[in-house]
């Protein structure tokens, strides 16, 4: 069974673009732009993780994940940044550095879902 992850960010083209790296390795991925509230079309479905972007502000990442791990009790986090960003000092969660690029954010998903059997190499060119 593929895992289900909940992706939020700010820049709707890494968004489309991360989707698609995380789909090809087989993971079911939502995208969102606005997590203000969840909607209904996300509440009743189940997320084994929460991406959030780097491109999410630091004063919205703790909303953010406490809406999620309310409505997802068992939910894990990974939080994305380039360079200094104040949202992983908010959240005990996953950081993972995004100029380390596409292998290994699948690298890292992986290990986080405990997803051996995936495909953990991503071509880039």
């Amino acid at each position: 069974m593929a895992f289900s992850i909940l992706m939020y960010g700010r820049d709707s083209d890494l968004l489309k673009t991360r989707r698609w790296v995380l789909e090809a390795c087989g993971y079911h991925v939502w995208t969102e732009d606005d997590l203000t509230e969840i909607p209904p079309s996300l509440a009743a479905l189940s997320f084994d993780l929460l991406i959030i972007c780097h491109s999410v502000p630091a004063e919205d990442c703790e909303i953010i994940l406490e809406l999620a791990t309310l409505r997802w009790p068992a939910i894990k986090t990974l939080v994305l940044r380039a360079g200094v960003s104040g949202c992983h000092t908010q959240l005990l969660s996953n950081v993972f550095e995004i100029a380390e690029g596409p292998a290994e954010l699948v690298s890292t998903v992986n290990r986080i879902t405990n997803q051996v059997g995936l495909a953990a190499h991503v071509s880039v060119q």
